[in-house]
């Protein structure tokens, strides 16, 4: 699965909406998400791609293209996690 796809089906998650409802020009504020759900779509991403995101990293995004577009970037500057280890 592509990761815009994995991102679009976490917010959809979070936001409590199908899939269908969540583009990649929605705004969190049409999908209807708080702060509160900004921190666990955070959580959600960091289990779906086995990674650590920095809060601070996602503070001021908008909608869910800057959530692509930064997770995107931060994938690329981060090591992927051994196989096997905990986390």
């Amino acid at each position: 699965m592509a990761m815009q796809e994995k991102i679009i089906e976490a917010v959809a998650k979070v936001a409590k909406r199908k899939t269908s409802e969540v583009r990649l020009d929605s705004s969190f504020e049409q999908l209807g998400m708080d702060s509160l759900d900004r921190v666990c779509l955070l959580f959600e991403l960091e289990q779906a791609f086995n990674i650590s995101i920095p809060e601070e990293a996602v503070q001021d995004i908008q909608t869910v293209q800057d959530v692509v577009s930064r997770l995107g970037k931060h994938m690329a500057g981060q090591a992927p996690a051994p196989s096997g280890s905990p986390s």
